[in-house]
């Protein structure tokens, strides 16, 4: 250990700082992506960055307590006293100076402490890079807003998180954000007018949570986005009270991440490109895949039908289905096998005609359930589908018949964390695929 030290010890203090700070933007960007979580407490007393550096050797903490960029990630659990919270937010933001700030405030219990918090942070308002507000307050309809002034410009705001329905947040000017991830409450709280800071953002997230609000006046909230937007997520883990499909109303982004609600797929645009279900029951319904999307990823995904006839249309070339339950991989599977090849078939099939490439994989610990066989069939009869059609299509007298519905063949098949494959079937697919990839989890 005094050998490990002493190595530790000869990094130059400016590699060392470079290090330091690469980790701490790692983190932060991390912060952006996910929702903040009380277990990440970064205040004294706790044993997260940088205060784990510090506690590496005496040069290590000479190094992080002499550099304030390293400090200016401020996670604050709240406890329950008011003058603890002032005390606390006030000496972490003034020990950061004149620097950016990414400040994250959570609740372990939901606290009245609105006013404290907005008295802390309203000088450094104008510092802030990213604020995220997590379980402040779950009523604060007796607030009165007049007594806390906030500064009206956050120039270098990029990420607002928030779950509280802090309306003086919602009127500052930030024309810098890049990031915004509201719950329901929030959303239906906006003011048109503020939605201008909008012009420049990149990832819209709106959460259900356990709000008993209706979906679709939530969705409706913010689709006055002047522009269509990278990516958007609808959150909404939890069912909504009440959820009404508006069809005159659509909501568009690049990318779509919908989670929990697959019916969400009703207020999407047909011009989305990428559509990511989590934690969603695909089973038959009336929802509505946008047609022109060309990527469609199943992220822990079920279907209590098995086998299933699944109604969505959809032209795509890309599916990705991740650590899902053997209902939803077989239905997808039942979707993208063609029956026996028929002139009628060939006329009236909706298949999933455009998909070329297919990728199935087991993330962590989950083991990846499905029909070889069904694969197998998918593979073989998408790839023998032209030449059988062309030959129906030949022996058949009527005049007409020269066009057909073309199925294109599986080229892309990656399966990792699947069943064992023999050397056998391994032998087929590499033969039926082009690019064929297939990695079993062992046990």
């Amino acid at each position: 250990m005094p050998q490990l030290n002493s190595q530790i010890c000869l990094l130059p203090t400016e590699i060392l700082y470079t290090i330091l700070r690469a980790v701490l933007d790692e983190i932060v960007e991390c912060d952006m992506m996910i929702s903040p979580k009380p277990e990440h407490e970064l205040l004294p007393g706790g044993l997260s960055f940088p205060h784990t550096m510090a506690l590496v050797c005496r040069y290590w903490r000479d190094v992080v307590f002499s550099a304030p960029v390293l400090w200016t990630r401020i996670f604050c659990v709240l406890p329950a006293s008011g003058s603890t919270v002032e005390q606390m937010l006030s000496y972490q933001l003034e020990k950061t100076g004149i620097l950016p700030v990414d400040l994250t405030i959570v609740s372990k219990k939901v606290y009245p402490l609105y006013d404290i918090v907005l008295r802390c942070i309203g000088p450094h308002i104008g510092r802030l890079r990213s604020l995220r507000i997590s379980n402040l307050s779950s009523s604060l309809s007796h607030v009165n807003n007049d007594i806390i002034t906030l500064p009206s410009y956050a120039p270098w705001l990029e990420c607002l998180q928030l779950d509280t329905r802090l309306n003086k947040l919602l009127e500052i000017n930030c024309p810098m954000l890049r990031t915004l991830h509201v719950n329901v409450a929030v959303a239906m709280t906006i003011d048109p007018q503020w939605l201008n800071n909008l012009t420049h953002v990149e990832s819209v997230t709106i959460s259900l949570g356990y709000s008993l609000a209706c979906g679709y006046e939530a969705i409706r909230a913010l689709g006055a986005i002047p522009r269509r937007i990278p990516s958007l997520t609808l959150d909404f883990s939890f069912p909504p009270y009440s959820y009404r499909y508006n069809p005159a109303f659509k909501i568009g982004a690049e990318k779509v991440i919908i989670h929990g609600l697959a019916a969400l797929l009703n207020v999407i645009d047909d011009h989305c490109k990428t559509v990511v279900l989590r934690e969603c029951n695909i089973d038959s319904g009336t929802h509505i895949l946008p047609y022109s999307s060309t990527l469609l990823e199943l992220d822990r995904c079920i279907s209590s039908n098995l086998f299933g006839e699944l109604t969505w249309k959809w032209g795509g070339d890309t599916v990705i289905i991740t650590s899902s339950d053997y209902g939803c991989i077989q239905t997808i599977l039942t979707r993208l096998n063609p029956p026996q090849a028929s002139l009628n078939n060939s006329r009236e099939l909706h298949l999933w005609s455009r998909v070329t490439t297919l990728k199935l994989v087991a993330n962590g610990k989950f083991k990846m359930n499905f029909s070889v066989s069904l694969l197998r069939s998918v593979v073989y009869r998408r790839f023998t589908w032209d030449d059988a059609m062309r030959k129906i299509v030949e022996n058949d007298e009527k005049p007409g018949n020269g066009e057909f519905k073309c199925v294109e063949p599986i080229r892309v098949l990656h399966v990792h964390g699947g069943p064992p494959l023999s050397r056998h079937m391994r032998s087929w697919f590499k033969k039926h695929v082009e690019d064929f990839v297939w990695d079993y989890k062992r046990s």
